[in-house]
């Protein structure tokens, strides 16, 4: 009999240890995202840059210093990724961050903690890339996500944005005080929005749209001389165009 419980008793275990061995879970804008799960991110092939953002939550009892790693599934010729970590941005080059981030129990990491720049340079079709996030003094104690940048209208529905869906390029670009452009958006598109981001990720303006067509203009006075990005955003999470725009005075 004894021959049989004690296998029983080893699987148990293992089962207990893989079961409450993660300490971390993560959520995006869209709400929580199961170990291993894959996150679609779908944009235009000539979207300049396209983000992915995700959380971390220690949920262990002690505090966790953490690295961040990304993988290579399946990437298209001539594109580009990096991603941004603890406040540091690395070349694409970089796979592992040299950084730490350092979470206290129950803790979640913040917005601009991690993400993840995908630059298609017109290529359509989708590049697979798994981030993983890790106990830097045990790697096992691990989570994952495993997000397709995905830059094709093929079967993408009301998921992307239709053909009369635009935002002009910004003008003037130099932008000193203001900064303006025009719009025109489908009545099926919800919370349309104007996100401006800093060279760092951090944004710094974040604008509903109220006017579906016509002129949308930023007060952009308060912002520091340098580079920004800015995104139309419509739905939950949809990009519709990611540009470049300078501040300079």
């Amino acid at each position: 009999m004894m021959k049989h419980i004690l296998p029983i008793l080893i699987f148990l275990s293992l089962s207990f240890v893989q079961t409450f061995g993660q300490s971390f879970s993560l959520s995006d804008d869209n709400g929580p995202i199961a170990n291993g799960t894959v996150v679609q991110v779908i944009a235009a092939p000539s979207t300049e840059i396209v983000t992915f953002r995700a959380s971390i939550k220690n949920n262990s009892t002690a505090t966790k210093s953490l690295k961040a790693r990304k993988t290579h599934i399946a990437i298209l010729p001539n594109t580009f990724n990096t991603f941004c970590w603890a406040g540091t941005c690395y070349a694409p080059t970089t796979f592992v961050s040299p950084d730490l981030l350092t979470l206290a129990p129950g803790q979640t990491s913040g917005r601009n903690d991690f993400y993840s720049d995908y630059l298609p340079e017109n290529q359509a079709g989708t590049s697979k890339i798994r981030y993983t996030f890790f106990d830097s003094t045990n790697p096992n104690d691990s989570v994952s996500v495993i997000v397709h940048f995905v830059t094709s209208t093929t079967g993408a529905d009301d998921l992307i944005a239709t053909p009369t869906d635009i935002i002009s390029n910004p003008f003037p670009n130099p932008a000193s005080f203001k900064v303006s452009f025009i719009l025109n958006l489908s009545s099926k598109q919800s919370n349309p929005r104007i996100i401006l981001r800093n060279i760092m990720g951090a944004t710094v303006i974040e604008q509903p749209i109220t006017q579906r067509s016509g002129d949308c203009s930023l007060a952009v006075e308060h912002l520091k001389e340098g580079v920004y990005f800015y995104t139309l955003l419509v739905n939950s999470n949809t990009i519709i165009k990611t540009g470049k725009l300078i501040i300079k005075r």
